[in-house]
């Protein structure tokens, strides 16, 4: 069975990892999942003063190179941090596809970020749907146009629209990833 690893990137509660770590090996079963022992430092040469954000590429790159020599099969990194990517104003994510890496950003996931009170229920709804999204680019899945996690979100209404799963033929992709 492959074992993912839950890397948290800067200032974010262990808490809200094993959490995550939950939910995700109840929604993906034949994966494992393993929360860090420890979090990595954010990458202050990352930051754009500018944009004040960060730049999601060289983040994924650190999560690369973390797990080229362990027994981990893939790395999702998760940070607190609004990221961007060149072309894109802001990104939830971002992953190598096909590949070892990608990370999330928890920042436009939460409720208060657009002005409205807080909702631990759709923070973690979010939160979940954004990390099945890229680990379904690092197994090689595309974007998808049925109702489906893959489906691309241009804003956090994309992402609440779209289900917490996978339609029937990205879970069948998602199948044959998984044992190849």
């Amino acid at each position: 069975m492959q074992t993912i690893l839950l890397q948290p990137i800067g200032d974010v509660g262990m808490v809200l990892v094993v959490r995550l770590k939950e939910m995700l090996e109840s929604t993906l079963s034949g994966l494992h999942f393993q929360v860090a022992k420890r979090a990595l430092p954010l990458l202050s040469t990352t930051y754009n003063k500018e944009r004040n954000q960060y730049m999601a590429e060289e983040n994924l790159k650190v999560l690369h190179e973390l797990i080229i020599n362990s027994s981990f099969s893939k790395v999702l990194g998760i940070l607190d941090v609004d990221i961007y990517a060149p072309g894109f104003n802001f990104i939830f994510g971002q992953a190598e596809k096909p590949g070892k890496a990608a990370l999330i950003s928890l920042t436009r996931l939460r409720p208060e970020f657009y002005g409205h009170k807080s909702n631990d229920a759709l923070f973690y709804e979010r939160i979940l749907k954004e990390a099945l999204h890229e680990i379904g680019h690092m197994f090689g899945l595309d974007h998808c146009n049925r109702q489906c996690v893959m489906k691309f979100s241009n804003s956090i209404y994309d992402t609440d629209r779209k289900p917490a799963s996978f339609c029937f033929t990205c879970t069948l992709k998602m199948a044959k990833a998984m044992t190849t």
